[in-house]
C-alpha cells in the first residue's frame, strides 16, 4: 500500500511541479492565434469573392443605354420642368410634378427596367442602393393623387416639395 501511495505522490509532484506546464500552455496558445489568424483570412477571402455574386443595380453610367447626347436632352427636359415648377401658379407647378413623373418613368424604361407603371418599376429598386428612392415614392403617390383624386388640394410648398425630390433622385442617378 505504501508503494502504491508513494506512486501517486510522486506521480502528483511530477504533474504539479515538474511537467511542462508553462510551455504546453504557451504552444496552445500560439497553436490558436495561428487558427484564429487563418480563420479570419478565410472569412475575408470568402467575403471578397462572395461580393461578386452579389447582384449589381445601378443607373450611374454603367449602362450602355444612354449616350452623352441623351443625356443633354435628358437635363433639358428636366430644366424646362423646373423652370415650369418655379411658378407660383398651382396648375403649372402640377403639370410639372406630371412631366417629372413621366420623365422617370421613361429613364427607368430606357434602364431596362421592367414594369407595366412607374410603381411597378419602383418596386425592383433597391432601396439600399437608391437613398432616394423613399422620396421618390413619396412624390410619385404626391402625383397620383393630383392625377387620380379630383378633391386633393396640396400647398404650393408640398407641390414643390414634390419637385425637389423627383431633383434628388434624378441627381443621385447622375442624370443631372
Amino acid at each position: 500500500m505504501d508503494k502504491f501511495l508513494n506512486f501517486f505522490q510522486s506521480l502528483w509532484s511530477f504533474l504539479l511541479y515538474s511537467f511542462p506546464w508553462r510551455q504546453i500552455f504557451y504552444f496552445i496558445k500560439d497553436l490558436f492565434l495561428i487558427l484564429n489568424a487563418i480563420i479570419l483570412a478565410i472569412i475575408v477571402f470568402v467575403f471578397f469573392k462572395i461580393k461578386n455574386f452579389r447582384p449589381k443595380f445601378s443607373l450611374v453610367r454603367k449602362t450602355k443605354i444612354k449616350p452623352l447626347s441623351k443625356n443633354i436632352l435628358l437635363k433639358k427636359q428636366w430644366q424646362e420642368i423646373k423652370k415650369i415648377g418655379e411658378s407660383e401658379e398651382p396648375e403649372k407647378i402640377y403639370a410639372a410634378i406630371i412631366e417629372a413623373d413621366k420623365l422617370i418613368e421613361n429613364i427607368l424604361k430606357e434602364e431596362g427596367i421592367e414594369g407595366e407603371h412607374l410603381a411597378d418599376r419602383l418596386k425592383k429598386l433597391d432601396s439600399y442602393e437608391i437613398k432616394t428612392l423613399n422620396r421618390l415614392w413619396e412624390a410619385h403617390r404626391f402625383r397620383n393623387n393630383l392625377a387620380h383624386q379630383e378633391a386633393f388640394q396640396p400647398t404650393l410648398s408640398e407641390a414643390k416639395k414634390a419637385l425637389k425630390d423627383y431633383e434628388a433622385f434624378l441627381k443621385e442617378i447622375k442624370v443631372i
